[in-house]
């Protein structure tokens, strides 16, 4: 984390099931491991569904994520 503000990845491996709350969350269990801050904000759309990134904090690093994580929401994220 000293060469970068956080990491990228995707939520989850596939868009969000239709007629569910939520698809897998299998790609949060490592980041919940270490104890590292995550947002997953919906920047791609496959077949009309979103699918979240993910992106990656340092530990306690909530407050400078959570601004990261609004400005790439305020320019890039859709809406299916």
């Amino acid at each position: 984390m000293n060469r970068c503000d956080g990491f990228i990845t995707l939520s989850a491996p596939g868009a969000a099931p239709i007629g569910m709350d939520q698809g897998s969350a299998i790609f949060n269990e490592a980041t919940s491991v270490l104890g590292c801050p995550a947002i997953s904000l919906p920047l791609v759309v496959v077949d009309d569904m979103p699918v979240g990134v993910q992106i990656l904090g340092a530990r306690d690093g909530d407050e400078r994520l959570t601004s990261i994580g609004r400005w790439i929401a305020e320019i890039h994220c859709v809406t299916a």
